[in-house]
């Protein structure tokens, strides 16, 4: 699986066969599935044949499975499990506040977690206490708003990261999952 991020808050997820998945895409895309927070009817930027997916619920195409819930019955937080190629990716989109721990019980243990950072106002031991819980063996964050460099940093800080270089691209096979959880960065700096 090969994810890049297109800042500030699009990725593309490439599965085997060159199957793809986009989130928040910005632009036209040539997809299987796009997935979206952000908007909540299909647009002009999708090409036929595109599952577009904004609401809970469960979804197949092409073996990507995802299951999108609101959390805590919040319906303006929407998250997304999605799975293919042996491994699990869970998605945080807008979240607000921290989800219920309980509700969290819930999930599968992802071995992905893409974490936004400028899109809430958690604080970082919030955000810190979500990966122990969830227990990713990639904790991906994104910098959604290059401003909040300082939170970034507290955040990294109380995860006892240090010298983190930002990418815009993870390549990951189901064999080669760290046994530790890896905190990775996208970011543009």
């Amino acid at each position: 699986m090969d994810i890049f991020w297109e800042p500030k808050t699009s990725f593309k997820i490439v599965f085997s066969d060159n199957r793809t998945l986009f989130i928040n895409p910005k632009k036209e895309v040539q997809a299987d599935i796009v997935l979206s927070d952000e908007i909540k009817e299909e647009g002009s930027f999708l090409k036929d044949n595109t599952l577009f997916i904004s609401s809970p619920g469960e979804y197949e195409r092409k073996d990507i499975f995802v299951n999108a819930h609101f959390m805590d019955g919040d319906k303006g937080m929407l998250l997304y499990e999605i799975s293919g190629d042996g491994l699990n990716l869970m998605f945080f989109g807008k979240l607000q506040k921290i989800p219920k721990i309980d509700s969290l019980d819930l999930f599968c243990s992802p071995d992905i977690l893409i974490f936004p950072i400028g899109l809430s106002n958690l604080k970082p031991e919030q955000v810190r206490d979500l990966k122990k819980k969830l227990e990713p063996k990639f904790f991906i964050l994104y910098l959604a708003d290059d401003s909040l460099k300082d939170k970034l940093k507290d955040i990294l800080d109380i995860l006892d990261v240090e010298d983190i270089k930002p990418v815009k691209h993870i390549k990951i096979k189901p064999g080669s999952l760290p046994k530790d959880g890896q905190v990775v960065l996208f970011s543009s700096k």
